[in-house]
């Protein structure tokens, strides 16, 4: 028999696999315990999700023995509740990532092209490589990180995907409502299918979405995560808000039982404790007045953030991999952003935790820099 290289389409061959935060193993490996790791490399919320979540999955574990729903029928009727949308305009996914991949899978033929300004969530590019396509790179302002509106239309002509991630990955900065907008309608008069990623927006209230546009532009789709501000990474939930011709086409490439049950019940019980969201926000606010005046005695550039995160230039070449150490040992992990297109070994990323946690953050910090 060949070499087994040789039955595999050279797309995934030549694929390099998206680095995340929260990859938490060579802790666990070196004895650290779950609780006793401080994990500011994933941007979660710091509270965890909703006691009301947990005494869900308790309440009905017993059941995990039945198929899950294939179509989340409950868990879309809650979403349409809270936003106020049509329950066909709503597909769910194992993470926002999975909805990220049913979209090239639908979308893209071999060598179509995709824009996608960097830095960015690295998961686009891989799904656009994974199934042939062509990722146009667009780099945004150096100094501020803000998109190029200009230097992205300019592509639109040969294009057929654009990803916008609203608050952005890793730089936490916030499309402005102008330039969104233009981008949007632009992209709807030359026939491109723009994706709008507000993973992060639930920690953003004041921002402007872009989920009341989905039918006045039918070629957007807006991603949302619950994995982010309700907590619930581990259970892997997503979902996506589009037209409802697009919505069909996104379930055909769908697997069956993408969502687990649990995860089901867990995100619908998320959703409907609006006073854990706000005694997040108001954790997540006084942690970033905190972290934003006591990094400021360090000798870092600490990029404005209008997420839960921050993006900070450590400035030292080669001083990243030192610090990382350091914390480590201390079983505090951060986000190393050299693996961020665009960024180089000089960027980490740190997300925003409670008083407490910021405060041993900062302390380890102190022993080293």
């Amino acid at each position: 028999m060949k070499k087994l290289s040789k039955f595999i389409r050279k797309e995934i061959r030549d694929l390099e696999p998206c680095v995340h935060g929260g990859e938490m193993q060579e802790l666990l490996e070196k004895g650290f315990n779950y609780d006793k790791i401080l994990d500011f490399s994933a941007n979660t919320n710091p509270l965890g999700p909703s006691p009301k979540v947990i005494n869900a999955i308790r309440k009905f574990a017993n059941l995990i023995h039945f198929y899950p729903d294939s179509k989340s029928t409950e868990l879309r009727k809650a979403i349409s509740n809270h936003l106020d949308i049509d329950p066909a305009s709503i597909i769910i996914g194992n993470g926002s990532s999975e909805i990220i991949w049913l979209i090239t899978k639908a979308f893209l033929n071999h060598n179509d092209n995709t824009i996608i300004p960097i830095p960015t969530f690295g998961e686009y590019e891989v799904a656009v490589k994974a199934l042939g396509g062509n990722p146009i790179f667009v780099h945004t302002n150096e100094n501020c990180f803000s998109i190029d509106t200009d230097k992205i239309i300019q592509n639109f002509d040969c294009a057929k995907l654009l990803f916008l991630c609203n608050p952005n990955d890793p730089t936490g900065k916030l499309i402005s409502q102008k330039n969104l907008l233009e981008l949007i309608k632009t992209s709807y008069q030359k026939n491109l299918i723009a994706v709008i990623d507000e993973a992060y927006i639930d920690f953003c209230p004041r921002a402007f979405s872009s989920i009341n546009l989905i039918n006045k532009y039918p070629n957007i789709i807006v991603l949302r995560s619950l994995t982010k501000a309700y907590g619930l990474a581990g259970l892997r939930v997503g979902y996506a808000v589009a037209n409802k011709e697009i919505i069909k086409f996104l379930n055909k490439v769908k697997l069956p039982w993408n969502v687990n049950f649990l995860a089901q019940i867990a995100a619908i019980e998320a959703l409907k404790d609006k006073a854990h969201l706000k005694k997040t926000l108001k954790v997540i606010q006084e942690g970033k007045n905190f972290l934003i005046s006591a990094l400021t005695q360090f000798d870092f550039k600490v990029y404005p953030s209008d997420a839960n995160f921050f993006l900070i230039d450590v400035i030292n070449n080669g001083f990243t991999p030192k610090l990382q150490k350091h914390l480590l040992k201390k079983g505090i992990l951060i986000r190393d952003c050299s693996s961020f297109r665009g960024l180089n070994k000089n960027f980490i990323r740190i997300s925003v935790r409670t008083k407490e946690e910021n405060m041993k953050l900062m302390e380890a910090l102190k022993e080293l820099v």
